[in-house]
């Protein structure tokens, strides 16, 4: 590294190996702990970037997140006097925040609602971004001198898929299976809400079952604008008997839960698994009345050069911590293609 970027890289960096914090300037850790960063910054309520929370409300002076996140956030912790700690707070996007002379700044990410990059100023200017997840083109880049970006998929050599094909194939299976039988769809928390969503302005009308847990996270995404249709959880009287009587319904179930606490013995569904991860074509058959449609809400790896042509960054820092090995190769692509210095972190 030059000796401008060796004096960048000191200004932002990665700590840790599981979803390591994204530190910014003296004061800020995004989406991770680190002991002697006094203000954490949220980018949005995925597992992966929460982990540290208790920790955020015990040990950091401030917390910022988006209004929404901070609402998910207390849903999902069910625990209303969190809104009573004057330090946790939902910063608007664009809405710069002062904080002993580092201004903080959260934009909007086509990720979840919610979702946000963040920009950290110093005194003397210098802009550190954070994208946390985003999709591209629909999340807006912002203008940096160190970036640290979102890497999960930043192999050049996974394959492209049209996200709009990918829904039209999506919407198509689940008219024809549910003539047939019940559905399940398994998600990650926010795509689920994003695809009942979808389906609801699609027309489909009937019930949609989730758990306990993600009918309040449903429900708060319709307290911001999100029509998601006709909610039930799924172990209610009603929805049992419906589910007893077979008629027509779709199952909502998060991921990395047990598919058994969502289907009833003796039921048959269609069970369809809507993620980008490890699948290599456009819908697949992964068993038995089962498939998988590659939908995500991450940019590609096109999507991520195009992001950082246009932030326009002096150094960008891969995130290893989330991206693994993909890090490494788009750090060593973005130097060969862009020509700006890049590392995958942690080292």
């Amino acid at each position: 590294m030059s000796e401008d970027t060796n004096y960048l890289a000191q200004k932002a960096k990665i700590a840790g190996e599981e979803a390591g914090a994204i530190l910014l300037g003296e004061y800020v850790t995004c989406d991770g702990y680190e002991w002697d960063r006094e203000v954490a910054v949220c980018t949005h309520f995925h597992s992966d970037h929460t982990m540290d929370f208790h920790k955020w409300l015990h040990y950091c002076e401030l917390i910022l997140c988006s209004p929404e996140t901070k609402e998910l956030l207390i849903t999902l912790e069910r625990d209303e006097g969190l809104r009573l700690r004057g330090y946790f707070k939902g910063l608007a996007y664009g809405t710069p925040y002062l904080y002993k002379g580092e201004q903080i700044t959260l934009y909007p990410t086509r990720h979840i609602l919610g979702s946000a990059q963040v920009l950290v100023e110093d005194e003397k200017g210098l802009r550190l971004v954070y994208t946390g997840d985003f999709d591209y083109p629909s999340t807006q880049p912002v203008e940096a001198d160190v970036l640290v970006i979102d890497a999960t998929y930043g192999n050049p050599n996974l394959p492209v898929f049209d996200k709009k094909e990918a829904i039209e194939v999506l919407v198509s299976l689940i008219k024809k299976e549910l003539q047939r039988r019940p559905i399940c769809i398994i998600a990650h928390r926010g795509k689920m809400q994003e695809i009942m969503q979808m389906l609801n302005e699609a027309g489909f009308d009937v019930p949609f079952l989730c758990s306990s847990t993600e009918l309040p996270i449903s429900m708060a995404y319709q307290n911001f604008g999100a029509k998601l249709g006709n909610l039930r959880v799924t172990r209610s009287p009603a929805a049992e008997q419906l589910i007893k009587e077979r008629q027509p319904h779709i199952i909502f179930h998060l991921w990395s839960q047990d598919i058994r606490a969502s289907l009833t013995e003796g039921i048959e569904y269609t069970k369809i698994l809507v993620s980008r991860f490890y699948s290599l074509e456009l819908v697949s058959e992964i068993g038995y009345n089962y498939y998988q449609i590659a939908i995500s809400d991450h940019a590609d790896f096109n999507g991520i050069m195009e992001y950082v042509q246009k932030s326009n960054p002096k150094l960008v820092i891969t995130d290893r911590s989330r991206g693994r090995y993909h890090a490494l190769l788009l750090a060593a692509e973005i130097e060969n293609r862009l020509h700006i210095r890049a590392k995958a972190m942690p080292d």
